[in-house]
């Protein structure tokens, strides 16, 4: 997990990098507010590079895509920060439902997380006090 908390990082990076260096985005005006959009064919072309660079599963790389933009989006639209964002250290992996999915069974473990990774799905039981089990069996749903 820790190499793919590292490629993960290096490859929302990328993306950082590549939106601001080959001018990747464009101001839109829609009803007297500037919208802050993004060029879908040299997104697929950044895209394809990280696929090379980084060994990550699609839908990692994806989620690496969105969280870059929304944090460009949020730096382009602050005036005061002046700082462009760059990730040193640990960021969290966004998960969603095309990279950890839940399983109900009836073994001694009753939940399990399946989640991608660089070398693979890995599946982890998971464990916790009943109150929070039946909360997370309620909203496994969202991620089917």
């Amino acid at each position: 997990m820790n190499q793919t908390d590292r490629q993960y990082r290096k490859s929302v990076n990328f993306y950082l990098h590549k939106i601001q260096e080959e001018d990747v985005w464009y101001i839109e005006n829609k009803g007297g507010k500037d919208k802050t959009r993004f060029h879908k064919g040299k997104l697929k072309k950044i895209y394809s590079d990280a696929r090379e660079l980084f060994d990550l599963p699609s839908a990692l790389v994806q989620t690496a895509r969105d969280f870059a933009r929304e944090q460009f989006k949020s730096w382009k639209n602050n005036d005061d920060n002046k700082r462009y964002p760059h990730f040193d250290s640990f960021i969290a992996v966004r998960y969603d439902k095309r990279t950890i999915f839940f399983k109900q069974t009836d073994g001694h473990f009753q939940l399990w997380a399946n989640i991608a990774t660089n070398n693979g799905r890995v599946r982890v039981p998971l464990t916790s006090c009943e109150e929070y089990m039946s909360v997370l069996k309620d909203d496994m749903d969202l991620f089917k």
